[in-house]
């Protein structure tokens, strides 16, 4: 049964629920959603600093967080500070 939490987008006020699809090693694969919409989702991966990104390679010192519809995303990650 996979998990799933509710986040609030402050901006438009939709709910989306974040569901954990799988964790590979250290990675975490999971989707952010709209649970009212059939189209209204985009892939959520977190990758720990050291760990290579598992769809183009490249590691960083800091934690990623890539989220979005296509590969586009893995070069346009989120960093933890």
């Amino acid at each position: 049964m996979k998990k799933r939490e509710m986040v609030t987008n402050n901006i438009s006020g939709k709910v989306y629920a974040l569901s954990s699809n799988n964790v590979d090693g250290n990675i975490y694969y999971g989707t952010i959603y709209n649970p009212n919409s059939t189209t209204d989702s985009a892939a959520f991966i977190l990758i720990p600093a050291g760990e290579e990104n598992p769809h183009i390679g490249g590691t960083t010192s800091v934690d990623r967080i890539v989220t979005g519809k296509d590969i586009n995303a893995d070069y346009h990650p989120f960093f933890k500070n």
